[in-house]
């Protein structure tokens, strides 16, 4: 398929790596672009050692893989994501993550603050729910990974210089840089995605989580005419700021409410419902 593991390491790994940072960047939450392509760059960056192990002619389980953990812990837990996209549950040994049910999208709001006061950036996140119950973000895994590789194909002289993947997850977002994002929904059936809330500490220049995540459900279809619904929400800098004051959950839940209702949904006992307006 390959002309030989440089250009396989190029037209595969890299491609599909780029593949899945570019997709944050260029569409909205809600068709599962984020966690269709973060998969294929997963499965591609974890079985790229197979085909190291076969150019050196080493065994991957007994050899190969046990090297690249050693310099990369995370190339572990990716293997645990490339399965879990494949095969819905795993139910041999230990693994990091047990089910593609962990894996889920996310919005997440950063609070940054300028002379100006607060102001908030929103992006897209792939998380995973590993079974120590900890969540990890695969932007954070597959950086780790790539830069790996990178280190690993230079030292063996697969490329002829050291590169170097910088991400931009701890980087000051200034005021007129701030994203918002837009959420499309165009598939049938239920789809949940969750919200967590981050800042930008100043003193230490690194993006810390404020509070846990909150999920929201949405029904697609019509309840009488099964039309699919292709819904646009967008959620403001002030109402996220407004939210964030509030101090106990059900403030919070009340407000989450009237915010949705006047998008156009109403909350129900297992999340939120479009509004469909009468024929």
């Amino acid at each position: 398929m390959y002309a030989d593991l440089y250009a396989q390491f190029y037209q595969d790994v890299i491609e599909s790596f780029n593949d899945y940072m570019a997709v944050k960047d260029q569409t909205p939450i809600g068709k599962k672009d984020d966690i269709r392509k973060g998969m294929d760059a997963a499965r591609s960056l974890y079985h790229f050692g197979e085909f190291y192990a076969d150019y050196f002619n080493r065994d991957f389980a007994l050899d190969v893989k046990k090297y690249l953990i050693s310099k990369c812990a995370d190339y572990l837990t990716l293997e645990a994501v490339a399965n879990a996209s494949k095969h819905s549950k795993l139910t041999r040994g230990k693994p990091q993550l047990s089910s593609s049910k962990k894996i889920s999208e996310i919005i997440a709001t950063v609070i940054f603050e300028d002379e100006q006061g607060k102001y908030n950036h929103n992006e897209k996140i792939v998380q995973l729910t590993l079974e120590d119950g900890s969540k990890r973000d695969l932007d954070d895994i597959l950086t780790n990974v790539i830069n790996m590789w990178y280190e690993v194909l230079y030292n063996d002289k697969i490329l002829p210089r050291q590169l170097y993947y910088s991400s931009n997850k701890n980087k000051k977002v200034s005021r007129k840089e701030a994203k918002k994002v837009n959420v499309e929904i165009t598939v049938q059936g239920d789809y949940s995605f969750g919200f967590e809330f981050r800042k930008y500490d100043d003193e230490t220049g690194n993006v810390v989580k404020l509070v846990g995540e909150k999920i929201v459900n949405f029904d697609i279809p019509h309840p009488e005419t099964s039309e699919v619904l292709k819904a646009t929400i967008t959620f403001s800098n002030y109402e996220h700021h407004h939210m964030l004051q509030l101090k106990t959950h059900a403030e919070k839940e009340l407000y989450y409410n009237e915010v949705i209702r006047k998008k156009g949904f109403v909350a129900t006992g297992s999340g939120i419902r479009y509004k469909f307006p009468p024929r």
